[in-house]
């Protein structure tokens, strides 16, 4: 620091020392400093109160202004005319004990990984026994009086439940941009035949589906007055906010996705070509799917009631053989359906779970129906038609249900979630943040035989 500075080496040495020159010995050399700084400031404080020397972020006693700290560095100083300007030594002494404390709360933003690091935190970090050596030449025993308060350390954010569904799921990477997944049908099995009886073959039939990953992408501007204003790191935050962006989006479309034009849902049909629920199709629109191949309501049907047992059990029974390995199978359900099923709203199937170490009136967690998981996602909508697809203007009290078999679908990535932070131009006095993905949840197509997604529509949730 002295070489930055050679004409205050005196001045450091007398900091670092704590003893006056010549007849000041074992006082406060530099304690009338923080009286002429004050008085610039025209606060009744005293010279101990550094928060207003010094800044604060916040101040204490109103969390609407902000102080405004002596700018030590600056011949001006805060003065209000030149009569009233601190003196060049001063100055530089108070220059210097600001930069010593400065020099703690950077060591101390490294520690802790925080913008705005707490008075324990500062305190604790090796260069404060420096600063605390310096400050008892100006006869400060107060710290506590300077350190940055901040009233607000976290953020809220709006509600969302956890974001589970693509979990059930397994994942698989993609070689490339678009991936043919081979497949056969058709099953292999031995027959009668006698010692005499002639070669008769068996083969499968070759079948195939393409995969195709999708852009998932989200932007973000983060403005100046955003980085100086908030309280924690603004910057970790929003990184982990373009990532679960990413996530929200994925989910969605995993339940509403439909790539065909128009959009199933209506209100949808009509929004933006950049919705990603236009992406791929989902696994109310492959239920769609099957039931125009298989005719009727085999395997969409019209529960027209509140979540009941007939419609866990019409799910499972229309699934047929597919549903027979209850560990591959998960009900997909919405906020309404699961409280329903966690409260008693459907007794049938509360007393049967009522008892026990995963009874839900114990744990608040949906206990599973017929062997089989529930998961709860609140982007099943609740606002359908009793055909199961929103109108263009949704205002009904309908949703539905799922019941899907997991091996038969996968989360396929070309590319995980990256997050690409530059600043703007100089003059916009901005930062942009992106977030990208490279996926698609896809699966076996359906068909008469395929039945790995059924769908209880017009399911009322109140």
């Amino acid at each position: 620091m002295s070489n930055e500075f050679p004409h205050t080496s005196k001045l450091y040495e007398a900091l670092a020392s704590q003893k006056a020159p010549g007849n000041h010995t074992l006082k406060p050399v530099y304690e009338n400093d923080l009286r002429q700084a004050a008085a610039l400031l025209q606060t009744k404080a005293g010279e101990s109160n550094f928060g207003l020397l010094f800044g604060h972020k916040l101040r204490d006693d109103d969390d609407r202004a902000t102080s405004v700290p002596l700018n030590f560095g600056s011949k001006s100083s805060m003065s209000y005319n030149a009569s009233e300007m601190l003196d060049n030594e001063a100055r530089k002494r108070l220059f210097l004990l600001k930069k010593a404390y400065s020099n703690c709360e950077i060591q101390a933003m490294y520690k802790g990984s925080t913008r705005h690091p707490s008075k324990a935190l500062i305190k604790s970090v090796p260069l404060w026994t420096t600063f605390e050596r310096y400050a008892k030449s100006f006869n400060i025993t107060d710290f506590d009086t300077f350190i940055d308060q901040v009233q607000a350390r976290f953020y809220f954010e709006e509600y969302e439940i956890p974001r589970v569904l693509a979990d059930q799921f397994d994942g698989m990477p993609m070689s490339s941009p678009i991936v043919r997944v081979p497949g056969a049908l058709g099953l292999l099995e031995g027959e009668l035949e006698p010692d005499d009886g002639t070669f008769s073959e068996q083969s499968n039939t070759q079948a195939s589906y393409l995969v195709e990953s999708k852009n998932n992408v989200v932007h973000v501007k983060i403005t100046q007055d955003l980085l100086d204003d908030s309280s924690p790191a603004i910057i970790d935050k929003l990184r982990k906010g373009v990532v679960e962006g990413i996530n929200r989006s994925y989910e969605r479309c995993m339940l509403d996705g439909d790539d065909t034009v128009p959009h199933m849902d209506a209100d949808t049909a009509a929004g933006s070509a950049k919705l990603y629920s236009k992406a791929w199709k989902g696994l109310r629109k492959r239920a769609f799917d099957n039931e125009v191949v298989v005719g009727g309501e085999e395997i969409v049907f019209d529960h027209n009631d509140t979540p009941s047992k007939d419609m866990f059990s019409g799910l499972l029974k229309r699934l047929k053989c597919q549903g027979a390995d209850k560990t591959d199978l998960v009900y997909i359900l919405g906020c309404s359906s699961t409280h329903d099923l966690v409260s008693g709203a459907i007794p049938e199937l509360f007393t049967a779970f009522a008892f026990g170490s995963i009874a839900s009136n114990r744990s608040g967690i949906a206990p599973p129906v017929f062997g089989i998981q529930v998961v709860e996602s609140q982007y099943v909508r609740e606002d359908l038609l009793a055909t199961g697809k929103a109108a263009a203007v949704p205002a009904t009290t309908l949703t539905y249900a799922l019941l899907v078999q997991k091996s038969r679908f996968m989360n396929w990535t070309r590319q995980a979630t990256r997050v690409f932070a530059s600043p703007s131009l100089p003059s916009s006095d901005q930062m942009l943040m992106s977030g990208k993905a490279r996926h698609v949840f896809d699966g076996t197509p359906q068909s008469v035989i395929e039945r790995s997604v059924v769908m209880a529509r017009n399911v009322r949730t109140v």
